[in-house]
């Protein structure tokens, strides 16, 4: 059964009680922030997450940097004697985490410098370039920042340069599917630079735009899903598909402003924020899965807004917000129950770790997202599938454990061999109806329990492969 989510403006509780069925992921809180942050730009670095805090006016810039591995938050600061009040503008290239600030009051004496934390040398410094920004993304070598002049700003890491170009708008939100940056602002108009041509174009968003009060662009928010750019502005969500040239929208079940927008497998969620009078904080998450297109909804432990919020594998960050919380709320979307962990650890010292996602096993909603982290840059592997649990100690020369027996079926058809890239990670999304096996496909089907693990090549010292751990997932 799908639950589509009506749109009519009814209260918080009867929404999420008619017309969403609830959020199956799980939910936790990890060790506190050690600053406040809110309205700040939080971003993945490796298996890190990076958030620009703020301070009183005697306070230096400084990252906080939570550990996923560990749960330890580190604080750096840097050797700035002004404030500096970060804005929603940060992007990760390679080993950096840019963020820009906002801009500064009449007066003040806050840096309005874009700032630079190296998770290769643990430094926050300056880079000197001058810019308020409001949104940022990044694409290849380059971070781009774009600001209210109807014009971004690019940074090339691979070169050390800047340099400047124009938009059609002054963009509010931006996010990246693969080499494209897509920069969207108030009058539909959505900036697309495309980093493998150096080319720009432009789209037009089907229904995002906000003119109601308070504010035109209270609730903008994007996020990336696959080959999809999803977009809103607190009311709509429009999603444009990288790959077909198509879009597609839906409706906020709770229309809002400031909430935080991230992306986990195959879902968007929209966390907290304030209602459309912004005049109350909410609680409310609503989550929407790009596959199938349904709704459902779950709860931060408070109302709070303007979280920054950033994702890694099957969880989503959030981290601060609002009244002073150094809150870190943790969704969890993953499925299925792990055996054969941890993996044997492969050439970056660390076990490759498996994950499964989507509506819990459901054979209903027809697909299931397999995921595969801390992998070695650019190596390649697919996902194998069986029925069956097993042990195989290095089989082929293998560094790895396969933890599959009987008929073991192959992810390996056109698209499924898959290329971690510089992130060290791949995934697929499985159709339950096309299920490998090594006689031809099967269908899924509602009782029964597959299991799962990635095969992947591997230099260490020289060329071998090793294996994820495995998954086990029943299906509903």
């Amino acid at each position: 059964m799908k639950y589509a989510c009506r749109t009519e403006r009814l209260s918080l509780p009867v929404l999420a009680l008619l017309f969403c069925s609830p959020a199956l992921g799980q939910w936790s809180t990890g060790s506190p922030l050690p600053r406040q942050t809110w309205n700040s730009g939080a971003e993945r670095l490796g298996h890190k997450i990076v958030v620009a805090a703020y301070g009183p006016l005697s306070a230096s810039p400084a990252c906080e940097i939570y550990d996923t591995q560990t749960g330890a938050w580190t604080l750096v600061q840097a050797p700035i004697p002004h404030a500096f009040f970060p804005s929603g503008a940060a992007a990760v290239v390679g080993t950096k985490f840019f963020i820009a600030p906002h801009a500064i009051p009449p007066g003040g004496s806050l840096v309005n410098e874009v700032m630079v934390y190296d998770d290769s040398t643990g430094v926050f410094s300056s880079t000197g370039h001058q810019l308020s920004g409001d949104c940022a993304t990044a694409v290849g070598t380059k971070a781009l920042f774009a600001h209210g002049f109807a014009a971004v700003d690019i940074y090339d890491d691979a070169l050390g340069t800047w340099s400047t170009a124009a938009l059609s708008d002054s963009a509010q939100t931006a996010t990246s599917v693969g080499t494209r940056a897509f920069f969207a602002s108030p009058s539909q108009n959505v900036d697309v630079y495309d980093d493998a041509t150096g080319s720009w174009s432009t789209l037009t968003l089907p229904t995002v735009i906000r003119l109601g009060p308070p504010s035109p662009v209270g609730g903008w928010g994007s996020a990336t899903v696959g080959s999809k750019a999803v977009f809103t502005d607190g009311t709509h969500v429009d999603i444009y598909d990288d790959a077909s040239g198509t879009w597609s929208s839906t409706m906020m079940p709770t229309p809002r402003y400031a909430q935080a927008t991230v992306a986990v497998g195959t879902k968007v969620l929209f966390a907290g924020g304030r209602d459309v009078l912004n005049t109350n904080l909410v609680s409310i998450v609503e989550i929407y899965d790009t596959v199938t297109g349904t709704w459902s909804a779950g709860s931060l432990s408070a109302p709070n807004s303007g979280s920054p919020a950033a994702s890694i594998g099957t969880r989503a960050f959030f981290c601060g917000g609002t009244n002073a919380t150094t809150t870190l709320a943790i969704y969890d979307d993953a499925i299925g129950t792990f055996y054969c962990t941890p993996a044997t650890s492969n050439s970056t010292g660390l076990p490759a770790h498996i994950t499964a996602q989507g509506f819990p096993g459901s054979v209903v909603q027809g697909h299931a997202l397999l995921a595969a982290a801390q992998l070695p840059q650019q190596s390649f592997g697919f996902f194998l599938t069986s029925s069956t649990q097993g042990l195989s100690v290095g089989p082929g020369g293998s560094q790895g454990d396969l933890c599959l027996g009987g008929a073991i079926g192959r992810y390996s058809g056109p698209g499924q061999i898959q290329n971690a890239g510089a992130s060290g990670r791949f995934q697929l999304t499985l159709d339950l109806v096309n299920h490998p096996q090594p006689t031809g496909f099967v269908s899924v089907q509602s009782g029964e329990t597959w299991n799962f693990q990635a095969w992947y090549r591997d230099a260490n010292p020289g060329p071998t492969s090793n294996f994820t751990d495995a998954v086990s997932v029943t299906f509903l």
